[in-house]
Parts: C-alpha cells; structure tokens; sequence
C-alpha cells in the first residue's frame, strides 16, 4: 500500500486512511467467510470422524496464549484474513476475537504507515 501510495502521490495521512479502511474492510470480509466456512466444514467434513491427537507446535501456542495471543500476535504477523483462518481451525469464538483484531489492523496500520513514511524520507 505504502508503493502505491507513493506513486500515485496520495499524503500520509490518506494512505493511513486507505490502509485503515482495507485492513478493517478486509477483516470484515474475513469474519463473514470464516463463518460460512466453519458451517460448511462441520456440516459435511467433520462426520463420525475420530477426534486427533491434540500436540504440535500450534496447540502449545494456542493453549499458552489463547484467543488474545492469537488475536494479537496472529494479526501482526500474518494479517487478519489468516488470522481468522486459523481460529476457525481452532473453534475459537470469532465475535469475542473480532474486536483485538480490528484493533491491532488499526495499529499494524498506523505502525506501518509512518514508518513507510519515515524511510522514504531518508531516501
């Protein structure tokens, strides 16, 4: 967002506004299609089907951190349609995990934006 923001000459201010509007938009969108996917995936896949073994690396994260630790680190590190990918791989309550995550888009958003902004400066 920050390249084309930069070719195209919008002000700092509009591409925070921009970034903001499409990260929030894009979670949105994300929560509407994890649920679908979650109804279609528990109606037609998950069948008479054997619980699996619950060990890996992404359960000790999940059961260390939880729903605030994926809400928040999940979301500045992959993004927010992932992030809701992988709750929903988890059942985890998407309402009560919306909220951090629209709140950390915001702070991706602005963190990214100035320091963008900062580095083009010093070039």
């Amino acid at each position: 967002a920050l390249a084309l923001a930069a070719g195209v000459g919008l002000t700092l201010w509009q591409t925070l506004i921009c970034t903001m509007i499409g990260g929030v938009v894009g979670a949105f969108i994300s929560l509407f299609l994890g649920q679908k996917i979650e109804n279609w995936i528990n109606t037609y896949l998950r069948k008479n089907k054997e619980p699996k073994p619950k060990k890996g690396l992404l359960f000790r994260i999940w059961n260390k951190y939880g729903e605030w630790g994926l809400s928040i680190l999940g979301t500045m590190f992959f993004g927010a349609p992932a992030t809701i990918g992988i709750a929903v791989g988890f059942n985890a309550n998407l309402y009560r995990m919306f909220p951090v995550i629209v709140t950390v888009v915001v702070i991706r958003c602005f963190t990214f934006t100035f320091l963008g902004d900062w580095l083009e400066r010093l070039i």
